[in-house]
């Protein structure tokens, strides 16, 4: 049985540069085989930063 490593990377673009973003991390991940992954898009109410 293969292992497959798991990645997360989250990522906050303008709504203008959503498809661009989309297109270059997939172009940069896929590589054919089943499983390559997903892009899961979702709206920010709000960030709130804090040190």
């Amino acid at each position: 049985m293969a292992v497959r490593h798991k990645l997360l990377i989250d990522v906050l673009v303008d709504d203008e540069e959503v498809d661009a973003a989309c297109a270059a991390i997939k172009g940069a991940a896929a590589t054919g085989q089943p499983g390559d992954g997903m892009i899961m898009l979702l709206d920010v109410a709000g960030i709130i930063p804090f040190s």
